[in-house]
This record gives structure tokens, C-alpha cells and sequence, in this order.
């Protein structure tokens, strides 16, 4: 559900079914980090690792699988070092909507170069479609939040504070991510940075999320209420999502914001849960005017700021 009591009944009703509606989508079914278990490392079978995607890339393990894309572990041949290769599934390959929206993405992605945004490498399409991607060791963000406590409320702040920084820059460059959530957010496992990644339904401020067959795409709990009505999309779309992804880290498994944080979480630093029900109101003229506002509430001014990699020139 994306919205929370006293924010609209009638709302909440119809909300929920055409989130329900976008989860079980035969597309995008497997991408809820609310029902999807992380994904064990599995080897890849010998016909596909004899394969040298682009010539150079050779697969060596399954570590991500959603409903369009796989991801694999692989090594670079060229260059001697191990990346991460996402896949188009094959029976989406020759779908011109799917292969369009595959491309962008690569497109899109590879023109934000940032400390927080995983790294984009290289793009194919021989044998099969293909982006070249940072490997970054450690967990998501889904991971975090499953376990049986919220991380402290510092850490979580300071998870946040990261990705807001990595979603402006985007921003700057008039990119929306489409899919801000626990899932699409990497703990890096050396120094902890939170990376974001996944930029499968990124798009242009003013268009509409991409869609398949009709059905609106994303991840449940984390999908702007604007979104789901088939308007256009702008920044405030990911202001929700980032809001969304606070309030999980938060407030802690099982409910996305179905209350007011405040109520799900009591005793927080006074502040931070006004401004995350701001980010997560349904008319999007009622949240913050950008990310970079809500973080500034986000975080108490005597609050140290989140420790973030220096930004290489």
C-alpha cells in the first residue's frame, strides 16, 4: 500500500489495487523486495559460460534475477578484472518495447558518472543485450531492512543522505531513477557506502514511467501515487520513492508506511518523521519542493552529515 491513515481512505483503496496490480505484472512480478528472498549465487551452466558477451565478457555466476533482466557476476577478459553484467531475458529480446526501454537505460545511465551511482562500463548486444556495471561486493539496502530490528537511526539517515545525493545528481541531468527502493540500493560491504543502482525504468522529467502491456512498473510500496494515475513523471516522483525507502529503513519490516511514522517508530530525533510523511504525501505540491530539501530536515542541523566518498573531479 503507498499511502497511510488520515492521508485519504478513499485513496488508499485504489492505490492498493493498482500497486497490486503492478506487482504481479508478468514483467516486473519478481521485483518486490518485499517478497522476493535475496538471491543465492548460483554457477552458470557451461553453455551460457562459454559465451564471450561483446567478446569479452565471460559469466561466471547468477547473483541478481528479476522478472526482464537477469545479472550476473562475470569476468572481463580484457582488462582482467570481475564486473557485473546485466541481461536482457531472452524471450524479451526481440519485444522492439523492451529492447527500447534496455537500451535507454544503458543510454541514460552511462551518462551519470557519481561515487554514489554504480558505474556503467559498456553496452552490447552480441550474443544478447547487455550492460557492463561496477561489481560492488556486499548487500542491499532489502537486506538491511528485513532484519529482525531497524538499523540505527544515524545509519539509516545516513543511507538515505547518500542515495538523496546520487538521485540529485541524476537529477541535475534531468534523469528520473523510477525505481528508488530497498533493492536498487548497494551496501558497499568495504566502507559502507550506499550506491544506487538499477536504472531499468529511468526516463525523462515530463514523460511517463515506461510501461509494459499497460501495466505500470516498479517496485511495491515504493511506486508514487502520480505514477500509478499515469501522469507524467518529475523529480517529486522519486522525492516519494526516497521517502518510501526512509520510512522502511525506519520504521522496519512488515508494513510500508501504512501509518505515520511517527506512530511506527516513536521516540525519533524530532523532525524526521514530519519530514518523511511530507515526502510521502499523495499530492505531490505537498511534499518537499526536492530531495535535497527533505534531507536538510531529514537531518537535524546538529546532526553530523553523512560520511559520503569524496567526489573524484
Amino acid at each position: 500500500m503507498t499511502s497511510r491513515a488520515g492521508h485519504g481512505a478513499g485513496r488508499v483503496e485504489s492505490t492498493q489495487i493498482n500497486v497490486e496490480r503492478a506487482v504481479r505484472n508478468r514483467l516486473y512480478g519478481e521485483r518486490s523486495e518485499l517478497t522476493v528472498a535475496p538471491l543465492a549465487r548460483r554457477a552458470v551452466p557451461a553453455r551460457q559460460s562459454a559465451e564471450l558477451l561483446g567478446g569479452r565478457y565471460r559469466l561466471l555466476s547468477l547473483i541478481g534475477a528479476g522478472g526482464m533482466t537477469n545479472v550476473y557476476c562475470a569476468r572481463d577478459e580484457l582488462l582482467r578484472r570481475r564486473v557485473a553484467v546485466k541481461i536482457l531475458a531472452e524471450p524479451l529480446a526481440s519485444d522492439p518495447r523492451c529492447l527500447r526501454q534496455f537500451r535507454r537505460e544503458a543510454e541514460l545511465w552511462a551518462g551519470l558518472v557519481h561515487p554514489l551511482i554504480v558505474a556503467v562500463f559498456d553496452a552490447g548486444a552480441v550474443p544478447r543485450p547487455f550492460i557492463v556495471m561496477e561489481l560492488v561486493p556486499g548487500m542491499n539496502a532489502g537486506a538491511l531492512a528485513r532484519g529482525p530490528r531497524p538499523p540505527p537511526c544515524d545509519r539509516a539517515i545516513a543511507i538515505v543522505a547518500q542515495v538523496a545525493e546520487a538521485i540529485a545528481f541524476a537529477h541535475e541531468h534531468n534523469v528520473i531513477h523510477g525505481d528508488v527502493s530497498p533493492g536498487n540500493v548497494l551496501i558497499r560491504r568495504s566502507d559502507g557506502a550506499a550506491k544506487l543502482t538499477d536504472f531499468g525504468l529511468a526516463c525523462r522529467s515530463g514523460e511517463k514511467a515506461p510501461n509494459f502491456g499497460g501495466d505500470v512498473a516498479g517496485t511495491y510500496g515504493y511506486i508514487a501515487p502520480e505514477v500509478l494515475r499515469g501522469e507524467t513523471v518529475t523529480s517529486l516522483s522519486d522525492l516519494y520513492s526516497l521517502g518510501a525507502l526512509a520510512y522502511r529503513l525506519l520504521a522496519g519490516p512488515p508494513e510500508p508506511h501504512l501509518r505515520r511514522l511517527a506512530d511506527a517508530r516513536p521516540g525519533l530525533p524530532a523532525g524526521v518523521a514530519e519530514a518523511v510523511d511530507r515526502a510521502l504525501e499523495h499530492d505531490s505540491h505537498a511534499r518537499q519542493s526536492s530531495v535535497a530539501e527533505f534531507v536538510a530536515q531529514l537531518r537535524p542541523a546538529d546532526r553530523p552529515a553523512a560520511r559520503l566518498p569524496r567526489r573524484e573531479a
